[in-house]
């Protein structure tokens, strides 16, 4: 009798499995429905937050980071990178960034930029000079390291900015 109860069991059991499969066709038309695109992709594009406010206030373009160097206010005596540019007026020419965690990276447009204050991290500045040449420069930690036109006469671009611990 067992053998008999678990065949019938079964059964029972493949026979709803086909009912709700055929309900489940019927209702789609026989194919199943694409999916809605409506759902935001999960691939982190790792765009700059707030990016194209930052640009209009300050005129410094943040493209791309990982989230561990934040472009911030300057405040005194803080563990900041602190970039100086002659394309912006007196009180408008210092850009700062504070880097959080062990490691970090960001990718920017900064025109004109021609010197890094350093922090207490290991920092390479890239830029890219006025003959299209790119540099990479490492920032002296807690000093003052020359780029763009500081090195070539020129100006240049700060570019990007890559830290560690």
């Amino acid at each position: 009798m067992r053998a008999r109860s678990r065949t019938l069991v079964v059964g029972v059991i493949g026979a709803v499995c086909a009912l709700l499969l055929g309900a489940s066709a019927a209702a789609t038309g026989g194919a199943a429905a694409p999916a809605e695109d409506s759902q935001p992709s999960l691939v982190e594009t790792y765009d700059y937050p707030g990016a194209a406010a930052i640009e209009a206030e300050r005129g410094i373009k943040l493209k791309k980071g990982d989230g561990h160097i934040l472009f911030v206010e300057c405040a005194d005596n803080a563990n900041q990178l602190k970039v100086e540019s002659t394309a912006f007026p007196q009180g408008r020419n210092f850009f700062c960034f504070k880097i959080v965690g062990v490691e970090g990276q960001i990718v920017m447009e900064l025109p004109e930029a021609f010197l890094v204050y350093g922090n207490d991290y290991n920092v390479v500045a890239t830029w890219r000079a006025e003959d299209g040449s790119v540099h990479n420069t490492p920032i002296r930690k807690n000093g003052l390291t020359a780029i763009g036109e500081g090195v070539t006469g020129t100006p240049g671009s700060l570019i990007e900015f890559n830290a560690t611990r």
